[in-house]
């Protein structure tokens, strides 16, 4: 037969020692009785040698050793008696059974079953007593049978010892298993059961309903019955039987566990006839049950108590007089509790019947109760007999330690899930709450570090479909709070087990809210910091210490669990910023490349269209086609700074600019570049006024927030309204606290896409905060715009609603008087030249040729060299030949800035202009600082090259005047 995975309640729900031990007597399994009896744990016991732990009294055992026998014999050993001490030296009679085990065909291990025969003599001294005894051991049994059905390879030691029949029958009524017990029973071999039925085992008048118990019988708890079995010798023995249906690979079986109750039907009617001489000696006034532990009660044939000793009257917690004026069928606690329907089983039967019970008494006392019914004759009546006992504190103790370890399962499974996302685990939290406090509703959430504000993480599904509230809030002011806020202010978990009464801290509830009748909260704590919140509530009976402490190490525990997966979260958040950085950065330096090269093209191609545009008559039409190109280069000039400012590497210029011209030029790149299902309008005011800012920088603002409008509407298009337009800005602190009063260019971007969520607008300005899916955004956009506008001295503002689209309002201040310092376009500049002797030096052919021909066309004497060893030797050649030195940066041996060095050294007060379209180790500030008199930034316009020359000759003549 082979086994499946046992769960550890199997071996735990036994109430017999078992220990497994290998060939040489080393412990290897110790089940948590037999860790009772030798006062060793499974943990502490591994490894030592069983006779340490099970040795018999007279310390024989390692030289007649039961066990070596059975292994040596390879025969199981049934019923060996023999002495041993337990842990405080109390000498036991113990009953064994042996079973050797085989691994890949060889014995590796015996296990070992002891039975306590010290008890079992002890019940036979009161028969009472052993009939509790006995039905206890039943239920223990009946469990480990069903649990054992389970039980994996090795384990088949336990199954082959077992005392009770064990049969396991296919849905044609077929035996498929049994053990040496079944066949003890029957008196058939193993192998002639297994070519027998059911019926075979049964006198056809004692079949009854065997022949349809497969189909009645449901998967879960065991079903119980009595019936005669036919042995082979064709006598009959009463026996119990035991049924559960079990999935074994997809198939239907049956397990049954049967049992010889011919002693406990002796038993039973030896207890009928002690309970009719109790009731005898009742007759007669006796005081021999007064004064008994256990609680003893008798009712008459009407349901009226006649007899109740003090211990019943202790349990009940009143009067003994008051619990005989009780008529049992008059009690509404025990209609509730199930102990009515058990009182009339027993007296409708020869049979005892047995409940464990949760009772509110008549007198107001909440009991956990074992309580035990059989009936005796009194004066030609069927009367009742009732033993009572208390195991309230039992019932706690197992439900503590039941606790205990769906606790601990929780914690293993939470660490087992590490594909989960933060909502499973606050969600499988809060389910398992519920279970751990047997209560149907409650919630999970988290406070802010302030303490201020809970936001709710998981409500348990019972209390979402009874609460009638509209619109269930997610967050929730502490200030505001009632009786759930009460943890947060006294740092302690808060009762109320009839929420009826009046608490200080109660405020009502919202109209709609889940009735609650009773409440438990607990508070989180991380270090001294309050994190969480847990509450549940409406739990049948009232929540007491116990559900406070377990919850609470339940929360700590997951806490824990919760904490680290946030570190882990946010260490791989922190990687993939630094990747994505890494990214950016990447491709900055590729955009400056790129910016270079770009440059170095563009300015030949801006040079020779202006020498183009003299050589042209005035009135030539050509002229008109020139300055297209010409503007066409300055916006090629243009988008290159704007690839320079996205690698942070461009110089960014504040001057008085319009913003009309570039949201028109916007507009015109994103009519090109959007889908057409995107309506774009425009409602730009042509008259307002200049502000300070940098161009490439309010291109990159419009393109950024029209990208994010359009993914917004990308799935089912909408309308895209770019507005420019200029107002008055009144002292308002509540709604405008960042502007000042003043006069203000307020640029909209508004969108009727999907709108965004309260929780996200409180972080949309944050770095690498994003709501778009992975891939489709780096979460530096709006922060981007945010400190663009910020260093504009302006202010940037976002509405938005789930369903109802976007507005982003970007404001600007107005420059006052800010007509006339616009700055004039290149075109316009007045062009300046000279007669001094220059020295031109640059790698760059097409770019050589045309600066010398602007120059010279400008009355310059120029002398031009393709490299920088080739100037430098000019230079040395005739240091006075030569009034000025303009060179590039980025040259092949020598860079124009080392050229420079060595240029000043020859001749310290030679001017130096230093051209550049793109570089990361010099700038204006930089180069002057290092003593270069001018620094032009490529491509540039002869207006502009010609006024940077003049403008450093008159400064050197400036100076050598002062020197004369």
């Amino acid at each position: 037969m082979k086994f499946n995975n046992i769960p550890d309640k199997v071996l735990e729900s036994m109430q017999e020692q078992v220990y497994v031990r290998d060939l040489d007597m080393n412990i290897r399994y110790l089940n948590p009785a037999a860790e009772e009896l030798s006062g060793c744990s499974l943990q502490d016991g591994l490894g030592k040698k069983c006779y340490e732990l099970f040795g018999d009294a007279a310390g024989s055992c390692r030289m007649n050793c039961p066990v070596d026998k059975a292994i040596a014999e390879k025969l199981p050993i049934h019923h060996h008696e023999g002495k041993l001490k337990d842990k405080t030296g109390v000498e036991r009679d113990m009953r064994v059974s042996i079973s050797p085990v085989s691994e890949q065909g060889d014995i590796a291990s015996a296990v070992v079953v002891m039975q306590d025969l010290t008890l079992l003599r002890e019940k036979e001294t009161s028969r009472v007593k052993a009939l509790m005894t006995l039905e206890n051991k039943i239920k223990e049994l009946k469990q480990s049978e069903k649990d054992l059905w389970e039980s994996e390879e090795w384990f088949r030691g336990i199954f082959e010892s077992s005392r009770d029949a064990l049969f396991v029958t296919a849905q044609d009524a077929r035996f498929t298993h049994v053990n040496s017990a079944a066949c003890a029973l029957t008196g058939y071999s193993a192998e002639e059961l297994l070519n027998m039925r059911i019926p075979d085992l049964h006198a056809p008048e004692d079949l009854g309903p065997f022949e349809t118990f497969f189909d009645t019988i449901m998967d879960g708890e065991p079903v119980l019955s009595e019936a005669p079995i036919l042995r082979k010798d064709g006598s009959k023995v009463p026996t119990e039987f035991s049924n559960t249906r079990v999935s074994i690979n997809g198939r239907q079986y049956m397990h049954t566990a049967a049992r010889d109750i011919t002693d406990r039907k002796v038993a039973e009617s030896e207890l009928r006839e002690s309970s009719r001489k109790v009731a005898e000696a009742l007759d007669f006034n006796s005081s021999i049950l007064k004064d008994a532990s256990i609680g003893i009660l008798t009712y008459d044939a009407t349901g009226q108590c006649t007899f109740a000793n003090q211990a019943a009257a202790n349990i009940a917690g009143a009067e003994v007089a008051a619990l005989m004026n009780q008529n049992f069928h008059e009690l509404d606690s025990w209609k509730r509790s199930g102990l009515y329907e058990a009182a009339l089983k027993a007296l409708g039967s020869d049979q005892v019947q047995e409940i464990d019970t949760d009772v509110l008494s008549t007198f107001g006392k909440r009991l956990c109760l074992n309580m035990r019914f059989s009936t005796f004759q009194s004066r030609g009546e069927t009367c009742l007999l009732v033993f009572m006992m208390d195991i309230t504190l039992r019932k706690k103790a197992e439900r503590e330690n039941r606790i205990n370890r769906l606790r601990l399962e929780i914690v293993h499974h939470i660490t087992d899930m590490p594909e989960a996302t933060d909502q499973d685990v606050y969600d499988y939290v809060l389910e398992r709450m519920l279970e751990l406090s047997e209560s149907p509703i409650g919630f999970l959430g988290f406070l802010t570090p302030d303490e201020q504000i809970m936001q709710i993480h998981a409500w348990s599904e019972q209390a979402t479909a009874q609460c009638a509230v509209q619109d269930h809030p997610l967050t929730f002011p502490i200030a505001r709070a009632g009786t759930w806020g009460e943890p947060v202010r006294t740092r302690k978990p808060c009762i109320i087990n009839d929420y009826t009464d009046d608490h200080p801290a109660k405020m009502g509830c919202p109209e709609g809210h889940v009735p609650i009748s009773r409440f438990m909260e607990v508070p989180v704590f991380d270090g001294e910091r309050l994190v969480a919140l847990a509450a549940v509530g409406n739990k049948e009976t009232p929540y007491e210490d116990i559900d406070v402490r377990q919850m609470m190490l339940l929360l700590e525990n997951c806490w824990d669990q919760i904490r680290q997966r946030r570190f882990e979260q946010e260490k791989l958040s922190l990687e993939k910023q630094l990747q994505q950085a890494q990214k950016m950065e990447a491709i900055g330096t590729l955009a400056g490349g790129i910016a270079h090269d770009f440059n170095n093209i563009l300015y030949p191609l801006m040079g020779f269209t202006e020498l183009l545009k003299e050589d042209v008559p005035v009135d030539s039409p050509l002229h008109s086609h020139i300055d297209e190109i010409l503007r066409a280069s300055f916006r090629a000039r243009d988008l290159v700074k704007q690839i320079l400012a996205f690698s942070r590497q461009g110089e960014q210029e504040h001057r008085p600019i319009s913003l009309q011209p570039i949201l028109k030029e916007a507009l015109k790149l994103l009519r090109a570049s959007l889908p057409a299902k995107i309506d774009i309008q425009q409602d730009i005011q042509a008259d307002c006024g200049l502000v300070l800012a940098d161009p490439t920088q309010i291109h990159q603002i419009v393109m950024n927030l029209a990208t994010n409008a359009y993914h917004s509407m990308e799935e089912n298009g909408g309308r895209l309204l770019i507005g420019l337009e200029q107002i008055r800005m009144e002292p308002d602190p509540k709604l405008q606290p960042d502007l000042i009063p003043g006069g203000y260019v307020r640029l909209r971007i508004q969108d009727t896409g999907k709108g965004i969520e309260q929780h996200a607008l409180d972080k949309i300005f944050e770095p690498y905060f994003t709501t778009k899916e992975v891939g489709r955004g780096t979460g530096l956009g709006l922060s981007v715009v945010q400190g663009i506008v910020k260093k504009s001295s302006g202010d940037i503002q976002i509405s938005s609603e789930p369903g109802q689209g976007t507005e982003v309002r970007v404001y600007f201040p107005v420059l006052e008087n800010g007509t006339n310092l616009e700055r004039k376009t290149d075109l316009d500049l007045p062009v300046l030249g000279g007669t001094e002797s220059l020295l031109l030096v640059d790698d760059e052919l097409a770019i050589i040729k045309m600066e010398q021909q602007i120059l010279e066309r400008l009355g310059y004497r120029v002398t031009a060299r393709t490299g920088s060893v080739e100037a430098l030797e000019a230079f040395r050649a005739d240091p006075r030949g030569f009034d000025l030195v303009i060179t590039d940066m980025s040259m092949p041996n020598m860079s124009g800035l080392q050229l420079s060095r060595e240029l000043k050294r020859i001749r310290p007060n030679i001017p130096v202009v230093l051209c550049t379209g793109f570089s990361d180790q010099i700038n204006a500030e930089k180069s002057k600082a290092l003593g270069i008199d001018g620094f032009v930034m490529k491509p540039v316009v002869r207006q502009e090259i010609a006024a940077v020359v003049r403008e450093v000759l008159e400064k050197e003549i400036g100076n050598w005047k002062l020197e004369i």
